[in-house]
């Protein structure tokens, strides 16, 4: 008996729709899972903003070192850049950013340096020259050129470093450490060498 003959009877058929019921079965489980699997993977964005050289990667509870770089450009030019003009400004934009267990403590600080700023009548400005994150610490340091402009137009320039880490929680940034200090970052090399213990981040 030929197959071709087989399949065009009865018996022919019923194996036939058999098969295809199979196939049918499987290729909807297969499209069962795969839906199920893309719905349970964390979702990864790149970005490629203009001010970075290379793709800043986010995702719901990570980033790589160019986001964080990234941030902490912002960040230092926010703190560095403040005059009694810009202080309500600055007050307002960075305090959505701050981690609940430092907002106590680091806004306590920003009012103390504003109010300084307003009875000197000063300002400061911040000219950032390097960036440096350090994957062991989770730190990131940003070090440039300090100048505090007081009456007159007298200006006072130092090397001030800002260091910072940032937590990703569902996409979304929070501060959860900020320190500045004058001279260069005290990276964990840096205080090996110099035999000091690192702090802790509150």
């Amino acid at each position: 008996m030929r197959l071709s003959h087989w399949l065009e009877g009865w018996h022919g058929t019923r194996a036939t729709n058999r098969m295809l019921t199979v196939a049918v079965v499987a290729v909807a489980t297969v499209a069962i899972v795969q839906s199920a699997y893309l719905m349970e993977r964390e979702r990864t964005v790149v970005l490629v903003p203009p001010a970075l050289q290379s793709e800043a990667v986010i995702g719901k509870a990570q980033a790589n070192a160019p986001y964080h770089t990234a941030w902490a450009h912002l960040l230092a030019q926010m703190l560095g850049n403040v005059s009694p003009a810009n202080a309500g400004f600055l007050k307002e934009r960075l305090e959505p950013l701050l981690d609940p267990a430092i907002f106590g403590a680091v806004n306590k600080a920003l009012e103390q340096q504003l109010d300084q700023l307003r009875r000197d009548r000063v300002s400061l400005s911040f000219e950032p020259q390097t960036i440096l994150h350090e994957p062991e610490s989770g730190k990131t340091f940003v070090t440039g050129q300090s100048v505090i402009t007081g009456l007159g137009n007298q200006q006072t320039r130092s090397v001030r470093t800002y260091e910072l880490m940032l937590a990703i929680d569902d996409y979304r940034v929070r501060v959860t450490h900020i320190a500045t200090y004058d001279g260069e970052a005290r990276t964990l090399d840096r205080l090996r060498t110099a035999k000091i213990e690192p702090e802790a981040a509150p």
